[in-house]
């Protein structure tokens, strides 16, 4: 809609120098919903362009509003799915830092490096969902406002969304499986570090569940495409799909 704003800034002064001159009110090209005839005075054109453009932002945003419900509930399950199992395993390993540091002289050390860990691994956690739900609502709601603007076809619209849906969907498939599958490796490093218990090294036993973490993470992350999917979601947009050209008026197309 930034096109539109800065024509809407601007046409007040074409208006005046039209009055000015004698001429004919200039028509107003618009992105979003093409030209707009100029109506009988200066007045009445405003109100008409208004009226369009916000008839056209109306339609938009209802659109929208039900692919945010959809969005929204698809990243709630993937939420519940991957954090289900990991809170507890989060409060346990941070518990036994906490009491390792109570019963263990210089181990502040260590207990701040484990929390460290568990920070960086779940603010990637929602850094990684909030980057997907934004980036996936950015591209809907694009290719809503070109469809309406009337630069692309119903065609057009729907393989874009499915695309977009696909992407979303198989990132938080990939997040929700994580998520079920590290508390198993967990379970197995922790079989492995408390094997012999006398000659347990407490630091790596508390700091082995937290790399662990954020190495499976990532490497299933990159192994099932999920960063690549993100990197889709951030670089393919409705305009470079289309070739579009948006500092031209939108025309009509064949559905």
């Amino acid at each position: 809609i930034r096109p539109d704003l800065v024509r809407l800034l601007q046409y007040p002064v074409a208006i005046l120098e039209a009055d000015h001159t004698g001429q004919r009110l200039p028509e107003f090209d618009s992105v979003a919903v093409g030209t707009i005839p100029p109506g009988e005075n200066s007045t009445l054109t405003m109100r008409q362009i208004g009226r369009k453009l916000m008839w056209n932002e109306v339609k938009v945003m209802a659109c929208f509003a039900g692919v945010l419900l959809l969005v929204a509930i698809i990243m709630s399950l993937a939420l519940v799915l991957f954090f289900a199992p990991i809170v507890a395993l989060l409060v346990e390993n941070i518990s036994t830092a906490a009491e390792y540091f109570l019963y263990t002289e210089n181990s502040s050390s260590t207990l701040v490096a484990t929390a460290s860990l568990l920070m960086l691994f779940v603010v990637e956690c929602l850094v990684l969902f909030l980057v997907a739900f934004i980036f996936a609502l950015v591209r809907l709601q694009d290719v809503i406002r070109q469809r309406f603007a009337g630069r692309i076809t119903n065609s057009q619209t729907f393989s874009f969304i499915r695309q977009v849906g696909l992407r979303f969907g198989w990132l938080m498939a990939v997040v929700a499986l994580l998520g079920m599958g590290l508390p198993f490796v967990a379970e197995k490093i922790d079989d492995v570090m408390y094997n012999n218990p006398q000659d347990a090294n407490w630091t790596l036993i508390l700091l082995a569940v937290p790399v662990a973490l954020l190495v499976v993470l990532n490497l299933g992350l990159w192994l099932l495409r999920g960063f690549r999917m993100v990197g889709r979601l951030f670089t393919r947009s409705a305009v470079k799909e289309f070739n579009l050209n948006l500092d031209k008026k939108a025309e009509p197309v064949a559905v």
